[in-house]
């Protein structure tokens, strides 16, 4: 009998630090949101994310203020653990696409359009700017490329620009003279994220594949749709 009441209040004893536990994991993202000064915020990210290893917001919001500081070698360095870590958070891979835009690192950004692609066969945006960049260098890959897209989005027509150069089908359809709002609308994949900090959102809903299905990241933890 005594031992089921140990083990009773044992029990009761790990809820109650485990919930103290979660509520000082997030007292950091109150403090750093109330601190005008950008090292002192930076300071505290930095404690963060060594003393909350698995709290994705302390690596975003640390790498936020990186590139609102323009420290693009710190922010990069930041970015890529929290994909290796974070594999399924959309948010990292949008800022580091962002930073990789801002520095003109093309090589970078196509690299990691082509990870991505992996993870998100199925979402135009990442596949219209995959096609930009392997058609500005001449890449051969581009057509193979530009055919799977059809695939998914048979009117894209940056895939059907593409195709246009070497299938005569393809030439009635393509309109190699984009307007100025054609351009515009092919914005950077995802970068409005990367330019929006993390800060205290704990109830959200993101959702890391195009609206056709995929992983919902959902406070944190990985769901499947």
């Amino acid at each position: 009998m005594k031992r089921l009441l140990y083990l009773s209040l044992l029990f009761i004893s790990l809820c109650i630090l485990s919930s103290c536990s979660s509520q000082d994991q997030s007292r950091y993202l109150l403090l750093a949101d109330e601190s005008a000064d950008f090292e002192t915020r930076l300071s505290i990210y930095r404690d963060a994310v060594e003393s909350n290893p698995d709290d994705y917001r302390a690596y975003y919001n640390l790498a936020y203020l990186y590139l609102y500081g323009e420290d693009y070698q710190d922010a990069e360095q930041v970015l890529l653990a929290s994909i290796e870590k974070f594999p399924d958070s959309f948010r990292f891979y949008s800022a580091l696409l962002y930073l990789y835009e801002n520095t003109k690192e093309k090589g970078k950004e196509l690299d990691l359009l082509l990870r991505m692609m992996e993870l998100t066969p199925a979402d135009e945006q990442v596949r219209t700017r995959l096609l930009e960049l392997l058609d500005e260098s001449g890449d051969p890959r581009a057509y193979d490329e530009a055919r799977d897209t059809l695939l998914y989005f048979p009117d894209n027509q940056i895939a059907i620009n593409i195709l246009a150069k070497r299938h005569p089908f393809f030439e009635s359809r393509a309109v190699i003279n984009s307007t100025e709002e054609d351009i515009l609308a092919l914005d950077l994949p995802l970068s409005y994220y990367a330019s929006s900090p993390l800060v205290n959102q704990d109830n959200y809903k993101e959702t890391f594949l195009s609206s056709n299905g995929g992983t919902v990241i959902e406070n944190g933890q990985s769901q499947s749709e």
